[in-house]
């Protein structure tokens, strides 16, 4: 049985999804974990080939912040260096992103969870219709607002976007913190054990 059709609390199942997904970037860069696991290189190659391609058709050019002077689209290709970084950025962020942040993503049930929690789900049960539910969240912080109680840790280079930096993102370059969620009141999310879900 699938064990996304098992009988556990919403807020559970936001935790499994975010360790299952933060599990699989973890060891797809032998830099993002403590024991030199590389399994993702090739599928991550395949995807930003995919988006560059994409990327290539698009009417608009549009620069490739790693390489100035250069541009995407119009038949022109972007680095590969720059295709790479965007499709990590989505891994954490959505696919959707930078245009906006996946609620869905690994960053989204990190925050999905303290809204939920801390918050009354003020965020996450938006009365207005507008499905930027964390694009909200990131204007409200801009004007001074409280921050959700997490920090997400990700890896150098993946904590800001454009010269913006994301809420509630610490980089670190330590294997052991990368993909982890911490929470103020002392709950962590590191480590993957289907034993402490009490699936049914």
């Amino acid at each position: 049985m699938s064990l996304w059709k098992q009988n556990i609390p919403p807020t559970e199942a936001m935790k499994l999804h975010f360790l299952i997904s933060s599990l699989q970037l973890k060891l797809s860069q032998k830099q993002w974990n403590r024991d030199d696991h590389n399994l993702g290189e090739q599928s991550l190659l395949e995807r930003a080939l995919s988006r560059a391609l994409t990327m290539s058709e698009s009417k608009e050019e549009k620069p490739d912040t790693l390489f100035p002077g250069r541009v995407w689209g119009n038949g022109k290709w972007p680095s590969l260096q720059y295709v790479l970084k965007l499709e990590t950025f989505s891994q954490i962020y959505g696919n959707s992103f930078p245009v906006k942040i996946d609620i869905m993503s690994i960053y989204g049930q990190v925050f999905n969870y303290a809204d939920v929690k801390w918050n009354g789900a003020k965020y996450s049960q938006s009365k207005s219709g507008n499905e930027d539910i964390i694009g909200d969240y990131q204007k409200v912080v801009a004007a001074g607002g409280t921050l959700l109680p997490f920090t997400l840790y990700v890896p150098g280079g993946f904590g800001s976007f454009d010269g913006k930096s994301i809420p509630n993102i610490k980089e670190t370059d330590d294997p052991s913190l990368i993909f982890t969620a911490a929470f103020t009141d002392g709950e962590t999310w590191q480590e993957l054990r289907l034993s402490s879900f009490h699936l049914e």
